[in-house]
């Protein structure tokens, strides 16, 4: 089977945030930056309105929000946030679009915003339909479309239970106490990001030396001199590393830097990389 990857997908890895904001895991890789969704209130599941706020206590109702404003409140959460995942994989509302529970406040949240890093994950119950596209050429829309592959947020990962990779669907049947996955990883170097993947042999090393590895990088930038930031240093002499990695043979070129701040709904890039792209 091959499998074109869509331009819209780059390698992306973004740096945790001081701020206890979700903005993405340090472990993004794959990513997809998304534009806002039109997504109107019956796509929404029709929420129903409260008559009043001693209603809403009375029944302990679950609130939902969509894009953060209070849209209506559902009786059964689990139920509701079934049905839209459904029409989600079904394409009865925009793929992008992110669906988050809150059961500890009572919260049901949707977002179809811009700013948000998804992920591309492989959905479990939806395997089998691999081997039906056997022997044809797919694109990744087609594995979207068909909800092999399915965008997931840092916001809905925390509801979900990923493995590391498609191998642990044998590992559940070996154990004893099985776990239940929700998605897979599509590659487990896709779990690791920019910094852990030029370190040969990381899974050896202590997590401290992932900083350290950076300085063997030597110059990151063009403009070192100007630069207010002090998350690296440079190297006047450079050595060349006895182990490299593959990821090691990628840098050198222009790349595209996304910048991620602790504003929210805002996405800055820088205009001078982007003409140099």
């Amino acid at each position: 089977m091959e499998i074109a990857i869509s331009a819209l997908l780059k390698p992306i890895c973004i740096l945790p945030l001081s701020q206890m904001v979700s903005k993405g895991l340090s472990r993004l890789e794959l990513g997809h930056v998304l534009t806002e969704q039109n997504i109107s209130r019956a796509l929404c599941g029709n929420p129903e309105k409260a008559k009043s706020i001693a209603d809403y206590f009375r029944y302990e109702k679950t609130e939902v929000f969509l894009n953060r404003d209070w849209i209506g409140v559902c009786e059964d959460s689990l139920s509701f946030i079934t049905k839209l995942r459904n029409k989600r994989l079904l394409k009865e509302i925009p793929p992008e679009v992110e669906i988050k529970t809150d059961e500890h406040h009572g919260e049901v949240h949707q977002y179809s915003d811009t700013g948000r890093v998804l992920r591309p994950l492989l959905v479990d119950e939806n395997l089998k339909k691999i081997a039906l596209l056997k022997g044809s050429s797919v694109t990744f829309q087609d594995l979207l479309y068909k909800g092999i592959v399915e965008f997931i947020g840092a916001e809905e990962e925390e509801d979900r239970c990923t493995a590391w990779g498609i191998e642990y669907i044998f590992r559940e049947e070996e154990s004893k106490e099985p776990v239940k996955y929700s998605h897979y990883e599509l590659n487990m170097s896709f779990s690791l990001g920019l910094s852990c993947r030029i370190i040969p042999f990381a899974n050896h090393d202590h997590a401290k030396r992932v900083p350290y590895e950076e300085q063997g990088i030597g110059f990151l930038t063009t403009n070192p001199n100007i630069r207010v930031d002090t998350l690296s240093h440079q190297l006047y002499y450079p050595q060349r590393p006895l182990f490299r990695t593959v990821i090691s043979d990628c840098f050198g070129n222009q790349n595209f830097y996304l910048v991620v701040m602790g504003q929210p709904l805002s996405l800055i890039t820088s205009i001078g990389t982007m003409l140099l792209w």
